[in-house]
């Protein structure tokens, strides 16, 4: 059934990211493999959420232009969705990307890009860790004021959540 695919492709992905969570690229890539062979018929979230975790895989293993291109890809599934969380999620993982590879302004443009993608989510936990990502984005380009901005406006999202996870990745 379709919804039984779809809760095997899940449970796949989540498969493919404690492998990544332990390291094993492999082992990452096997079980993704098997999600692949799930995707046919899937609804675009599982689909943008396939392509995330396969550019994680790429990043791993320092194939940051593949990484990218899956990453745009599932940006452009999910708005093309109308799902604005998770594109949110992915503007900002294309944020850390390009973070990772110091390309500071992309990561900013991307970051702002979620942000306001995820001001229309209601997503807070993601808007007060991506709020913190810009922040280091912008203290990585000398701009100390604004990322001293960014920092408080972080903190008083987390606060607001009342969460503590969120509370304490900020």
């Amino acid at each position: 059934s379709y919804a039984g695919a779809e809760q095997r492709l899940n449970a796949q992905l989540r498969v493919a990211q404690l492998y990544r969570m332990r390291l094993d690229a492999t082992g990452a890539e096997r079980a993704l493999e098997s999600a692949r062979q799930l995707l046919p018929g899937a609804g675009p979230t599982l689909a943008g959420r396939y392509l995330l975790e396969s550019s994680n895989v790429y990043v791993m293993r320092r194939e940051y232009e593949t990484a990218e291109q899956l990453v745009k890809e599932a940006v452009g599934v999910f708005r093309q969705a109308g799902d604005a969380r998770h594109a949110a999620i992915a503007s900002s993982d294309l944020g850390a990307l390009y973070e990772d590879v110091l390309k500071h302004e992309l990561a900013e443009e991307w970051y702002r890009t979620a942000l306001d993608e995820l001001g229309h989510s209601g997503d807070n936990r993601n808007l007060a860790n991506t709020t913190m990502n810009l922040a280091i984005t912008l203290k990585s380009q000398g701009r100390i004021d604004e990322s001293l901005k960014e920092f408080e406006r972080a903190l008083a999202i987390a606060e607001e959540t009342g969460d503590r996870r969120t509370q304490s990745t900020v």
